[in-house]
């Protein structure tokens, strides 16, 4: 009886992706302030994928330069209201592993 499964690979982190989520990261905090909620994790199912996600009151980006350079590389980016009155801005950043076979 094999226990093996022949789909399955390991996998490393992608340094450029790393640096493209971390610069994302770095960037919606300067810009959001402290008063933010910002979170980060990976998406339990896409293993693969990891998002960034703030929520707040009272969004508003002044410096539009700097916000579209922090979401250029994201490959999905969700903004919409809560129920209780604040936004929420989403980053989902896609092929975050490199495969090793």
């Amino acid at each position: 009886m094999e226990t093996t499964n022949p789909d399955v690979s390991a996998a490393l982190l992608d340094p450029e992706r790393c640096r493209q989520f971390l610069f994302a990261y770095t960037a919606l905090r300067r810009l959001l302030g402290g008063e933010a909620e910002l979170r980060c994790g990976s998406l339990p199912l896409i293993p693969s994928a990891s998002y960034i996600c703030a929520e707040d009151a009272d969004m508003v980006f002044r410096k539009t330069q700097e916000f579209s350079a922090a979401v250029q590389t994201a490959d999905a980016i969700d903004i919409y209201p809560l129920t209780d009155g604040r936004v929420r801005v989403e980053l989902t950043f896609h092929r975050m592993l490199l495969r090793i076979n």
